[in-house]
């Protein structure tokens, strides 16, 4: 667990970093969410390279420096944008809510300080399996890992097979 926090707070060093190399400009911060010990399982690296790709395309010509970091704690990806924090993040929550994968990735927007979703005046997410916010599921553990596990398997053939 002590590597896992370790990650955790060398990614919140290499966000502080950005942000003090690239002040005025968004750090935006990709990172799947994945249960368990395996941060890493190949289905999420796909997830991950999708997804930077959309955001690519959102940011199209605002994007000033991007790259992915291997972590224990989840790979990510980062990318410094030209655009304000209240309008990236609007953007970034659009990205997460217009595909069914986007309820496995994380979009992070910081700038100078981290913006959330009551922020741009958005609901919080919900769980993946009943109707109570996500972060209270999380913290209470109200679902099994299996149970998550298989919602997420599903969240992901529904998705393949649907461009079948």
């Amino acid at each position: 667990m002590s590597l896992i926090l370790d990650a955790r707070e060398t990614r919140a060093s290499h966000i502080a970093e950005l942000q003090k190399e690239y002040p005025k400009k968004s750090v935006l911060i990709l990172k799947t969410n994945v249960m368990g010990d395996d941060k890493n399982p190949p289905h999420m690296k796909f997830i991950c390279a999708f997804f930077s790709e959309i955001i690519f395309d959102t940011f199209v010509n605002k994007i000033i420096n991007c790259g992915h970091e291997f972590s224990v704690d989840g790979d990510y990806c980062y990318f410094v944008v030209d655009e304000m924090g209240l309008i990236a993040k609007e953007k970034t929550i659009e990205i997460e809510e217009s595909n069914p994968l986007g309820r496995l990735i994380d979009l992070d927007v910081y700038n100078e300080k981290s913006f959330t979703r009551q922020d741009v005046s958005c609901e919080m997410r919900t769980c993946l399996i009943c109707e109570n916010y996500a972060h209270n599921c999380t913290r209470n553990q109200t679902h099994s890992k299996e149970e998550l596990f298989a919602k997420i398997q599903e969240i992901i053939e529904d998705f393949l097979t649907s461009y079948m």
